[in-house]
């Protein structure tokens, strides 16, 4: 097994109140973060370039993926700053990834408790 497939194996709270219940939990406000290349390559692919692109100009802080079609000189005249890498202060970094990918939010369900 590798580093990066290893899990904590600590319950977390909501995971041990959850089985003193004697009744099933529906949460139906699981929140994700959407890697949004990802998305936007997806949305492009099955909506097509102009829906992808009409929604990129409609995204909070939109300019910021125009840094990378900019010149040099189109950078330096409008002041455009280059976006982060790692936009996201963050303490526990699977966290992070758990709600940004799908696939390990669904393998993470049981151990915050909230499937079964």
């Amino acid at each position: 097994m590798t580093i990066a497939l290893e899990r904590p194996t600590k319950k977390s709270r909501s995971a041990q109140i959850r089985e003193q219940l004697g009744y099933p939990i529906i949460d139906t406000d699981v929140h994700t973060q959407e890697f949004e290349p990802a998305f936007l390559d997806y949305l492009a692919q099955v909506g097509g370039t102009k829906i992808a692109d009409s929604f990129r100009d409609h995204l909070p802080g939109a300019g910021r993926y125009r840094w990378f079609q900019q010149t040099w000189e189109e950078r330096h005249t409008y002041r455009s700053a280059r976006p982060p890498f790692w936009g996201r202060p963050t303490k526990d970094t699977l966290n992070l990834a758990t709600i940004s990918l799908p696939k390990l939010l669904h393998e993470r369900l049981q151990e915050a408790g909230t499937a079964r």
